[in-house]
């Protein structure tokens, strides 16, 4: 099921904003790869998204650190998770005769995983970037 972008998903930061929805674009190609069964298209997305997350992470992370988030060691903690994870099915992708998911379950791991991601972990920056008080 592709993700489609929507204003409530908006951390606050025009960039975020805009990472996020290049990362759901990036999703939503792998998906339709898979439904294609085009073993080219899905590897091209998987590396695009690869690459583009640890991007994201980057520029995620300066910006904690510049609104002194709270929460930025856990945050830093589970991005690199996710990339540890990431790595991983890479690896699985560049040798088919040691499979550690299935396709279909890596992209449902990875919609799952950036819808939940945004929502959960990245809307806490949103208070202090419209200038309120954080929450724990």
């Amino acid at each position: 099921m592709a993700i489609q972008w929507r204003d409530a998903m908006s951390v606050g930061s025009e960039a975020i904003d805009e990472d996020h929805k290049k990362l759901f674009m990036l999703v939503n190609l792998y998906e339709d790869a898979i439904a294609k069964h085009n073993l080219f298209e899905l590897r091209m997305a998987f590396q695009g998204l690869f690459e583009y997350t640890a991007g994201h992470f980057e520029r995620e992370e300066k910006l904690q650190e510049a609104i002194a988030f709270p929460q930025a060691r856990e945050h830093l903690q589970e991005h690199r998770e996710l990339v540890r994870q990431l790595e991983a099915f890479n690896a699985s992708l560049s040798d088919p005769e040691k499979p550690r998911l299935s396709l279909e379950e890596a992209g449902r791991f990875l919609h799952d995983w950036i819808v939940s991601h945004v929502f959960r972990e990245d809307m806490k920056m949103r208070p202090l970037l419209l200038g309120r008080p954080v929450v724990r």
